[in-house]
């Protein structure tokens, strides 16, 4: 069974991906730019959601850590799972099937899967990979491992964020059994990277390319804008995946 947002659309969207070698300098950058006393950092808020003016800081920035310490029982919890799930890309275009994964790996229903099994037993024979993991792509990759998929994606900015805090607020402050995986744009181009923390209107993002930028907390303001901008090429805002176990395996 498919679900749907009321603002789905039917899109193709394409994913940048750096080389390696050039990501480490990128890392290297981020980390050295520090933010300061306050955690936030122009160079930073740039390179993570293309918005310099953005206040985004590094998970372990004093920032980032004061976030990471307003979280409540349930927030807590559910960022020692996604560390412990969590798990980096394995090459400069798997950021989509490393966040599948770390899903899979979230939930426990990974068994024999890895991100090299998933390209080659899920994505090269569903033809998923076109210049990357389009939105409607990730979504089929989700699907083909027995997940529960909600889409989420419109150009709607006020929309999209309405349903974005609600699953933010169902999956770190309810307890709810979910993940939200995002497809957004950063200034190198499309990316995909699981949610792993709702705070004080910040979002921290598992960054699967921590080579190119450790985790960092992002406004959800911020996020929702890169969420619903237009991809040059199709013309359709990109989006997030709302997944769950089906209810005969929760």
């Amino acid at each position: 069974q498919r679900y749907f947002s009321t603002c789905h659309q039917t899109r193709r969207v394409s994913m940048g991906a750096a080389p390696f070698a050039e990501d480490a300098r990128s890392s290297e950058k981020a980390r050295a730019s520090g933010g300061g006393a306050s955690g936030y950092s122009r160079e930073v808020a740039q390179m993570a959601i293309g918005d310099p003016t953005a206040s985004v800081a590094l998970l372990d920035s004093p920032e980032g850590l004061r976030l990471v310490a307003s979280l409540g029982v349930a927030g807590q919890r559910a960022l020692a799972r996604w560390q412990s799930a969590w798990e980096a890309q394995q090459s400069g275009a798997f950021c989509a099937p490393a966040s599948v994964f770390s899903a899979l790996r979230f939930f426990g229903v990974h068994g024999n899967w890895s991100q090299h099994r998933l390209y080659d037993e899920v994505i090269v024979p569903r033809g998923l990979m076109t210049r990357g993991i389009s939105f409607s792509a990730g979504a089929a990759l989700a699907r083909a491992v027995g997940l529960e998929v909600e889409e989420r994606s419109c150009a709607d900015e006020a929309e999209l964020a309405r349903l974005l805090l609600r699953d933010l607020q169902d999956a770190f402050e309810d307890g709810g059994e979910l993940c939200l995986l995002v497809n957004y744009v950063r200034a190198s181009g499309g990316h995909w990277s699981p949610l792993a923390a709702f705070a004080q209107d910040h979002v921290l993002i598992m960054d699967t390319n921590p080579q190119r930028l450790p985790h960092h907390w992002v406004p959800l303001s911020a996020l929702v804008r890169s969420l619903c901008l237009h991809n040059q090429v199709t013309g359709t805002p990109r989006g997030y995946l709302s997944l769950r176990l089906p209810a005969r395996a929760s």
